[in-house]
């Protein structure tokens, strides 16, 4: 089982601590979009290739959206031999409890997986309301099972590089 931190113990380590070590395991566009101020960013898929930029002797704080990757990570480095703490709840739950976030102004910040969420939901819909598209519902349905099945997303790839993503399309 992970050792845990919640967000109000996380935000009183932070604010007491400039050397605290933060790792966000999410991918660079949600870091991009929303981070806590001096985390870095080492995606879940590139963490074992990283581990030498993580220290064995402090630890290290590890965060996500939610807490499930943040939990990968800890089993990850603590087989390694480091000492991992995971922020329950995530980003999403040191936010809404107001605590300081930096976010990318002057653009929308979906993550890609919230974009595929809106794009299938929109598209389901409408296959929904208009009888000549009912085809289309099956094929949301297909995508999101081969989507689940295999970990690849085939309408994330294509939203990455349309052009409100592309600051993101080279450091993705």
């Amino acid at each position: 089982m992970s050792e845990c931190i919640n967000s109000h113990n996380l935000n009183q380590l932070i604010n007491n601590n400039a050397n605290i070590k933060l790792i966000d395991v999410r991918t660079p566009l949600e870091f991009k979009s929303q981070k806590i101020d001096g985390s870095i960013n080492i995606p879940l898929s590139d963490l074992e290739k990283n581990l030498d930029k993580i220290s064995k002797d402090e630890t290290c704080y590890l965060i996500c959206r939610s807490g499930a990757r943040a939990n990968t990570a800890y089993s990850i480095l603590s087989k390694n031999g480091y000492k991992p703490v995971v922020l329950t709840g995530g980003i999403m739950d040191y936010a809404n409890n107001q605590f300081p976030v930096l976010k990318e102004s002057g653009k929308l910040n979906f993550t890609i997986e919230q974009q595929v969420q809106i794009m299938v939901g929109l598209m389901i819909l409408v296959g929904f309301y208009l009888d000549s598209l009912r085809l289309l519902v099956f094929f949301c349905g297909l995508g999101l099972l081969i989507t689940g099945l295999t970990g690849s997303c085939l309408l994330g790839k294509v939203l990455l590089k349309a052009p409100w993503n592309s600051s993101c399309n080279k450091a993705c």
